[in-house]
């Protein structure tokens, strides 16, 4: 057997071939007998090989982990954070949108730029308050 058809039947070039014998890592022959095994456990070795094999588990431990967490319950639909957040901002957009129709009556009567400070600072802490313990009713 040539040189030229062994590296034919190991997808390889002459040249490869030729590096793979000088390393060593095939076994001084063209017997393919000697030579595919060695091949084989070379490829087998290979950082490539096991860099996928693990990229594989990784991604299957991932896999696993996800289909876990949906039989528990615990995945949501990606699109209902994004629900949950644009009520939250239609809501707080709402509060603070009516808030002069809301407080006009009470800064109407009042003089003291003080007072109007402290009612309207109240009004607001009472908007984001509401807000931030669900107290208010989201636009869905």
């Amino acid at each position: 057997m040539t040189k030229k058809i062994l590296s034919q039947m190991l997808c390889l070039s002459v040249r490869r071939l030729n590096q793979l014998y000088g390393d060593g890592t095939l076994p001084n022959s063209l017997d393919p007998s000697k030579v595919v095994p060695a091949y084989v456990r070379f490829i087998r070795k290979s950082p490539a090989l096991v860099d996928a094999q693990l990229r594989r588990a990784v991604a299957k431990a991932k896999f696993d982990e996800l289909r876990a967490l949906k039989e528990e319950g615990e995945l949501i639909p990606k699109d209902l954070p994004l629900q949950w957040l644009r009520g939250h901002v239609t809501e707080a957009k709402n509060a603070f949108w009516t808030l002069p129709r809301r407080m006009a009556e009470t800064f109407a009567a009042e003089q003291d730029s003080r007072v109007i400070e402290v009612n309207l600072q109240e009004e607001i802490r009472r908007i984001l308050t509401d807000l931030a313990d669900g107290k208010v009713e989201v636009v869905k």
